[in-house]
């Protein structure tokens, strides 16, 4: 990734999700975003420009909305590129 990444992250659960929360490299990015519907479409940005090159993993959790707040989650490797293309152009011999 180079820049900002524009994600939307989309869920469902027979009941309802109850809240939403993401971290990248457990810094959180959004922090139990209530939700209260049984599907929803989130869009979130993660500014790459304040990461470091190399690896990075984003952690979304969700807890449902009944009585016993189950959680579930899922967590994505990415990799961030923000050094800047280089490149010569040489001139043919012979």
């Amino acid at each position: 990734l180079k820049g900002d990444a524009q994600i939307t992250l989309s869920g469902k659960d027979r009941y309802r999700v109850r809240t939403v929360s993401v971290s990248v490299d457990d810094e959180p990015i959004v922090d139990n975003k209530t939700i209260n519907r049984s599907s929803f479409q989130l869009p979130i940005t993660i500014a790459t420009e304040k990461l470091a090159q190399g690896k990075h993993t984003m952690r979304v959790e969700a807890v449902d909305g009944s009585y016993n707040k189950n959680k579930t989650s899922i967590e994505k490797t990415f990799v961030v590129d923000n050094l800047p293309l280089h490149f010569s152009l040489m001139r043919p011999t012979g």
